[in-house]
């Protein structure tokens, strides 16, 4: 167990009365170790673990593609066999830090709509329509494209589906953490874990809401933003990353909030009431 503990991590240092030499020896080459070095040591803990592969995910941009209308099954076998998906360049910056491709199969495919398909992007380049060959003739072949090539499809576990019947013509941006979450469409929008945190207290708690999203940003991994503003007939909340929660009380000036059981409290949810609240993870229960 002595020699478990220096390779392990994990074990036991001999103590008797009148022999602490182990100890002694332990403490000391502890004293010795920098801060990097005692920290290298420490055993990883999941809950850690998880959390920084959510933010990890957090920052990490999706752009969730459509079909094109009355050629949606044309279209998909295109991206498919050409591994190749392309929109026309815009001053939206997610653009060019994609990391995903999520194709919107509508209800001309599936019933309901979703989105069952992620696909990798690889490589990133600006062309002209006209240098993409397609199965349908382009009406602008000199507007430029942002041409996404593609490779490791995935089907998701659970597809996202469009359950309320919204309207999906245009390109719509998310991140993976919110790709690998959502079960509908509009849980698209909750691009954080701390929006998540929200979303699942004012759920259990059943307080009404509806989410209204700001334009797509940047995301940052060290201090990712949320885009969605959760409206209550109480207050309007939205995360803003290291700044905590945006609070605004109907007829009342903005104020922080640091972290979600705090909201909580500023809704009235009673802090007993939200310690339980906090174990239900599936909003659908």
């Amino acid at each position: 167990m002595w020699l478990a503990l220096e390779h392990l991590g994990v074990g036991a240092i001999p103590l008797l009365p009148g022999g602490t030499e182990y100890l002694s020896h332990w403490v000391r080459r502890m004293l010795r170790l920098g801060g990097w070095a005692l920290a290298e040591r420490g055993i990883p803990h999941a809950a850690h673990q998880r959390l920084m592969d959510w933010r990890i995910a957090a920052a990490e941009p999706v752009l969730i593609g459509v079909l094109k209308a009355g050629m949606e099954s044309e279209h998909l076998a295109w991206i498919n066999n050409k591994c190749c998906y392309y929109t026309p360049l815009t001053k939206q910056r997610r653009l060019h830090s994609a990391k995903y491709v999520a194709i919107y199969s509508p209800s001309a495919l599936r019933s309901p709509g979703a989105i069952a398909l992620v696909f990798n992007i690889s490589d990133v380049r600006i062309v002209e329509r006209g240098m993409i060959a397609t199965p349908w003739p382009s009406s602008r072949p000199d507007e430029l494209q942002v041409s996404y090539e593609l490779d490791d499809m995935q089907q998701l576990d659970r597809p996202i589906q469009n359950l309320a019947g919204q309207r999906f013509s245009g390109l719509r941006w998310t991140s993976k953490l919110a790709l690998l979450r959502s079960k509908r469409l509009e849980e698209l929008l909750l691009e954080t874990e701390p929006e998540w945190r929200l979303y699942e207290l004012l759920v259990a708690a059943e307080i009404e809401f509806k989410l209204v999203a700001e334009s797509p940003r940047l995301l940052q991994e060290e201090n990712p933003v949320g885009r969605a503003w959760f409206i209550t007939k109480y207050a309007k909340i939205r995360y803003f990353g290291a700044d905590g929660f945006a609070f605004e009380p109907t007829s009342l000036p903005r104020r922080y909030i640091a972290t979600v059981e705090e909201v909580g409290e500023a809704l009235g949810i009673d802090s007993n009431d939200a310690l339980d609240l906090k174990v239900v993870t599936d909003p659908s229960t």
